[in-house]
C-alpha cells in the first residue's frame, strides 16, 4: 500500500507555524502584563502604607506634608500604572483573539486531513479485501478443477 500524502500539507505547516509564532507573541505579552500587574500591586501597597502613616497618629507638620506629597505622587503613579495595565490587557486580548482565529484556521485543515486519511485507509482496506476475495476465488477455482 502506498503511503498517504496530503496535498494541503504545506498549507497545514504554514498555519501551524503562524499559530506557534502568535503563541510566542502572546506568551511574551502575557509576561509583560504580569510584570505590569506586579508593579501596579507594589505601587498600590506603597500608597496604602503612606495613607496608614498619614492616619496613624501623631506626626509633625513637616512629616505630614512630606507624606502627603508622597501619597499624591503614588496616586499619580498608580493611575498611570492602571492605564498601562489596561492597555496591555487590550493587547493581550487582541493577540488571544488572533490566536483563536489562527487555531480555528489550522483546525479546519487538520480535520480535512483526518477525513482524507480515513477515506484513504478505508479505500485501501476495500482494495485489500477485494484482492483477498479474488485470491480465495482463484484458490477455490483451482481446488475444484483438481
Amino acid at each position: 500500500m502506498k503511503p498517504f500524502s496530503f496535498k494541503l500539507e504545506p498549507l497545514l505547516f504554514k498555519r501551524q507555524t503562524e499559530e506557534e509564532i502568535c503563541g510566542g507573541k502572546l506568551l511574551c505579552e502575557r509576561k509583560k502584563l504580569d510584570e505590569m500587574q506586579i508593579i501596579l500591586k507594589d505601587i498600590h501597597l506603597q500608597y496604602q502604607d503612606s495613607i496608614k502613616r498619614l492616619n496613624g497618629g501623631s506626626i509633625n507638620i513637616a512629616e505630614l506634608e512630606s507624606n502627603n506629597r508622597w501619597a499624591n505622587r503614588l496616586l499619580v503613579q498608580l493611575e498611570q500604572a492602571r492605564v498601562v495595565v489596561r492597555t496591555q490587557m487590550k493587547a493581550v486580548d487582541k493577540l488571544r483573539q488572533e490566536m483563536l482565529g489562527l487555531h480555528q484556521d489550522k483546525r479546519v485543515v487538520e480535520v480535512l486531513k483526518d477525513k482524507q486519511q480515513k477515506a484513504f485507509v478505508k479505500h485501501h482496506e476495500k482494495l485489500e479485501a477485494k484482492e483477498a476475495d479474488e485470491m480465495s476465488i482463484q484458490r477455490f477455482a483451482r481446488a475444484s478443477t483438481e
